[in-house]
């Protein structure tokens, strides 16, 4: 057997053992989109902050809610592009809402791992992946409705 069939038969194996919504290549273009939609968040709330003066608190508000706006957007044109039956804007707000979920969700992870004295660096890393596993599983299967394949 030689590599290139050793190879194709991992990936096979792979594809045949994981979830049907756990494609490599999605998985990628997800995780991409969401480090462009940090950098977006990050860069807005600094923006608001320091040029044009409004609190952290409100800023970070804005910053959020922009960043997933673009990572919708990202996402329906690349990610998940060609899925979900759903009119645009109904896909939207259920991506939204996921994504306010999946807030919680970091928020709740990472004060529990504080409470249990885990470094902060370490319970955010934590917190990031519970909410990459939380977005990506509701994300692909009811704001997109990727089936099998």
């Amino acid at each position: 057997m030689g590599l290139k069939k050793v190879f194709r038969w991992a990936v096979n194996k792979f594809n045949d053992l994981t979830p049907f919504f756990v494609k490599p290549d999605r998985l990628f273009k997800f995780l991409v989109v969401g480090t462009i939609g940090l950098f977006i968040d990050t860069g807005v709330l600094y923006f608001l902050v320091n040029y044009v003066g409004w609190s952290a608190t409100f800023s970070k508000i804005i910053s959020t809610e922009t960043a997933i706006i673009s990572i919708f957007v990202m996402n329906e044109n690349w990610t998940f592009k060609g899925h979900g039956q759903d009119h645009v804007l109904k896909r939207m707000a259920k991506s939204n809402a996921f994504r306010l979920v999946g807030l919680v969700i970091g928020v709740a992870t990472i004060q529990f791992f504080i409470d249990l004295g885990m470094h902060l660096i370490v319970a955010n890393l934590f917190s990031i992946f519970l909410e990459v596993v939380f977005n990506y599983t509701f994300e692909t299967l009811i704001t997109w409705k990727v089936g099998r394949g």
